[in-house]
């Protein structure tokens, strides 16, 4: 009798130990994506330069038109 209580026991460490490993790992994977870089469009690219004074109005104009 007293093996299979050992056994059981062996079973819910185990469990717990993967339960406990799956829930610990999640905000690492969330931390990762967090700090890959987010791609742009190229229309919020042109949009940035124009808001930062790097090109004229007629510039953003002109190059907006060209890419649609």
């Amino acid at each position: 009798m007293m093996p299979m209580g050992w056994i059981w026991l062996l079973l819910l460490l185990g469990g717990g130990l993967l339960l406990w490993r799956a829930l610990t790992n999640r905000p690492q994977q969330d931390k990762m994506a967090a700090t890959e870089p987010k791609s742009e469009s190229p229309h919020e690219i042109l949009l940035k330069e124009f808001a930062k004074g790097s090109i004229t109005e007629e510039e953003y104009l002109q190059k907006k038109k060209y890419m649609d």
